[in-house]
């Protein structure tokens, strides 16, 4: 299904399509007409739409859908039976108003550029990495890709043009990264991950090597467009105060950041005075959200 809710949390629409097996609908991105476009997959047989049409699914296609935001109609569909239900996928806005999309199984990492009609799928590059996780694009529509270049290898961020070619590559020698936004605002890179004390965060730049309690836990990070880094932050203060699995997502001209704590870490990401966790004992999860005006600012902090 696909829905939308208002502010206050109410359903405004909701549409829904597939057959006799698993169809899904994965992820969304908005278009640059300001309609949605899904990401979908139709398992196999037939499968119904909401505007009364109906698609083979070929054994398993990746579909396409473009809703009208303001109705939930359709306005168009493309059916792709060439990527099938992939182990992941990733589905991004260009400045052209094109989608770039991502798309991985155990033989294919592929980024493809979906016209915005939908009527055109052009292949840009297949990767040749043991693990891509994911990838963001900065207002030049650069894309900023990470993962493992090899099995035994270390979390990689390699930044490419438009056309995919290599602009630099950066390594880090130990840990790996969970989440990767541009900050349109501020143009820079944020990141969030793991990483030990004997890591250069800085390979592209002056060498920096953090100090983190025990050796090694979750880290903020923010780099530059040519990958130098800008900032650097840990959550760790103790072995019993630290933050696990932060996630990252800009919306709204806000940096959210959301994972788990434990203890009280330290939780502002602009400063080097210790700003802890309250002793709410019975949560274990947090978000705080940043402004992103004139920098990052604190802005708010929440427990559940």
């Amino acid at each position: 299904y696909v829905a939308k809710y208002n502010t206050n949390g109410e359903l405004v629409w909701v549409k829904t399509f597939g057959g006799a097996y698993n169809d899904r609908a994965y992820q969304l991105a908005f278009a640059s007409d300001g309609n949605i476009v899904v990401e979908s997959f139709i398992q196999d047989g037939i499968a119904t739409f909401s505007d009364g049409e109906q698609l083979d699914g070929n054994n398993g296609n990746t579909l396409f859908i473009k809703y009208n935001v303001e109705s939930g109609d359709i306005i168009w569909k493309s059916n792709q039976t060439n990527y099938s239900n992939g182990d992941y996928s990733s589905l991004k806005l260009k400045n052209n108003g094109n989608l770039l999309f991502y798309w991985i199984d155990s033989n294919n990492k592929e980024f493809v550029e979906i016209s915005n009609d939908g009527t055109t799928i052009t292949e840009l590059a297949t990767l040749n990495w043991y693990n891509v996780v994911d990838f963001t694009l900065d207002g030049n529509d650069n894309a900023y890709v990470f993962g493992q270049y090899s099995n035994s290898s270390h979390t990689r961020i390699d930044k490419y043009n438009s056309s995919f070619d290599l602009i630099w590559t950066m390594q880090l020698d130990s840990g790996s990264l969970a989440s990767l936004v541009y900050d349109p605002t501020n143009n820079l890179i944020y990141t969030s991950g793991e990483v030990g004390t004997l890591t250069n965060m800085n390979p592209l730049g002056d060498s920096f090597t953090p100090s983190i309690a025990d050796g090694a836990g979750t880290f903020f990070a923010s780099y530059t467009t040519d990958g130098i880094l800008d900032s650097f932050h840990s959550f760790k203060n103790s072995s019993t105060n630290y933050a696990s699995d932060v996630d990252l997502e800009i919306f709204d001209n806000k940096l959210f950041l959301r994972g788990h704590k434990y203890g009280f870490p330290d939780f502002d990401v602009t400063s080097s005075e210790f700003y802890p966790a309250e002793d709410f004992q019975n949560s274990s999860r947090f978000i705080s959200i940043y402004s992103l005006q004139n920098g990052l600012s604190l802005t708010g902090l929440y427990y559940f």
